[in-house]
C-alpha cells in the first residue's frame, strides 16, 4: 500500500531555500553620504563671537558695543528679508511659481520678524505672577478686552 505525499519533504524546503537565494538579487551597497551634507560641527573650545563680545562688555563696564553691533545685524537681516519680499509680492500676480516664491518670501519674512521679537521680549520683566499676557490684555481699551 501506497501512501499520498501530503506536503513537502525535508529535502524539498532545503532545496527550495537554496533556490530563493540564487533567484533573490543582492541588495545594492549603499554609498555614504558625501561630507557636504553632513551637518558641519564646530571644533571643541571654539567661543561664538558675541559671547566674546558679551564678555568683553562686562569687563569694560560697557555693552554699548554689543548693543549696537546686534542691533545692526538685526537691522541688515529684517532689511534683507523684507526687500526679499517687497520684490517677490511686486511679481506674484504674474504666475504661480511667482505667487509661490512671494509666499515663501513673505513667510520667511514673517517668520524673522516674529522670531526677533519673541527673543528681545523675553527680557521684559513684570510683577511675580503678572504674565505678558495678562499685561497685553490691560493694555487694550475696556471694549476691546
Amino acid at each position: 500500500m501506497t501512501t499520498a505525499r501530503s506536503g513537502p519533504v525535508i529535502g524539498d524546503l532545503n532545496q527550495s531555500a537554496a533556490d530563493s537565494r540564487v533567484a533573490s538579487p543582492s541588495p545594492a551597497p549603499v554609498a555614504p553620504r558625501p561630507a557636504a551634507e553632513e551637518k558641519s560641527e564646530k571644533p571643541a573650545g571654539t567661543i561664538p563671537p558675541c559671547l566674546t563680545a558679551a564678555d568683553r562688555a562686562l569687563e569694560t563696564g560697557s555693552v554699548d558695543k554689543l548693543a549696537e553691533h546686534l542691533a545692526q545685524e538685526v537691522a541688515a537681516n529684517v532689511h534683507a528679508h523684507f526687500r526679499t519680499a517687497h520684490e517677490k509680492k511686486q511679481h506674484a500676480q504674474e504666475s504661480v511659481d511667482a505667487g509661490r516664491a512671494f509666499v515663501e518670501a513673505y513667510v520667511g519674512y514673517i517668520h524673522f520678524v516674529e522670531g526677533i521679537h519673541n527673543v528681545v521680549s523675553q527680557g521684559k520683566t513684570h510683577a511675580p505672577g503678572e504674565h505678558p499676557e495678562h499685561l497685553a490684555q490691560a493694555e487694550l481699551p475696556e471694549s476691546e478686552r
